[in-house]
């Protein structure tokens, strides 16, 4: 079972991936189909409800245009609470 550190970093890489979706205006359904992961598992992950692996994360993030190590940054961020809004 994950530590309650993986899982705050992983709800954060999930809360960073949401809002530059919405950022950009693009559905889950575009999404899924740009970077190949089934709509219903970005559903369920938006939802807290699955917690995907860390490829899935790779090709998300890849499908937005945001290389993952910016991801993981500020996600590494929002987690220090140093990110501004």
């Amino acid at each position: 079972m994950p530590s309650k550190d993986a899982e705050a970093f992983l709800l954060a890489l999930v809360e960073e991936l949401r809002e530059e979706r919405t950022k950009q205006g693009v559905s889950q359904d575009s999404l899924a189909t740009k970077s190949g992961v089934d709509r219903a598992i970005i559903s369920r992950m938006e939802r807290d409800l699955r917690r995907p692996g860390i490829l899935v994360f790779y090709d998300l993030s890849a499908a937005l245009g945001l290389p993952f190590q910016e991801l993981a940054a500020r996600a590494a961020c929002r987690l220090a609470g140093k990110r501004n809004r």
